[in-house]
């Protein structure tokens, strides 16, 4: 098959699972454009409630594709790497070519 370890391949496709849903690339294509942003702000860009915002980002966040900063008594949300961007802009490219 391939040179990666089983584990990675499961991980891998985990990922991909996960970026399977509308919403939540609804939310990092948001955090692609916008950078940092609070729930209330995603919420309102994505048109779902906050709570809807907030029970994907946990799965985000579990995952490692998201991460959190303190901004006074607001928690921000942006992407966790430069890979979880550049795997999302090489999507987006593919999905504008076809």
């Amino acid at each position: 098959m391939s040179d990666l370890p089983s584990e990675d391949v499961t991980h891998v496709a985990e990922t991909f699972h996960l970026l399977g849903d509308a919403t939540r690339l609804g939310i990092l294509f948001t955090l692609v454009d916008r950078g940092s942003l609070s729930v209330g702000e995603l919420a309102a860009d994505v048109g779902i409630a906050a709570s809807g915002v907030s029970h994907h980002l946990r799965l985000l966040r579990i995952a490692a594709v998201v991460e959190t900063e303190r901004d006074g008594r607001f928690v921000r949300y942006r992407l966790a790497d430069d890979h979880v961007r550049a795997l999302l802009e090489v999507a987006r490219a593919h999905s504008r070519h076809r």
